[in-house]
């Protein structure tokens, strides 16, 4: 039996598949924050950032999978597109600095 996955130990494969698990249709995935840094600490989540190819309510949840906790933020591309714009133009910093 292979060990949990921990933030010390998560491998992409893991984060692909609780992301199709989970998030089935996703059409990008970016890995952000301490985990993807190569920095986390012990109770460190797994933050994810999904876009789908349509239109979806966007939303935020925290999950745990196998042991390990997942803060996933869901986008369509357009309304992500609005974020990263209003970040550009100083309303919202912190989509900006995660994308």
């Amino acid at each position: 039996m292979s060990p949990q996955p921990t933030p010390a130990n998560m491998h992409t494969q893991d984060i692909l598949t609780f992301a199709a698990t989970h998030y089935p249709g996703f059409e990008f995935l970016l890995h952000f924050g301490s985990t993807a840094h190569g920095a986390p600490r012990k109770h460190s989540d797994v933050d994810l950032l999904l876009v789908f190819p349509g239109a979806i309510h966007p939303f935020r949840e925290t999950r745990r999978w196998h042991g390990q906790l997942f803060d996933s933020w869901l986008y369509d591309i357009e309304t992500l597109n609005g974020l990263i714009h209003a970040g550009r133009t100083g309303r919202n910093h912190v989509m900006l600095d995660i994308v």
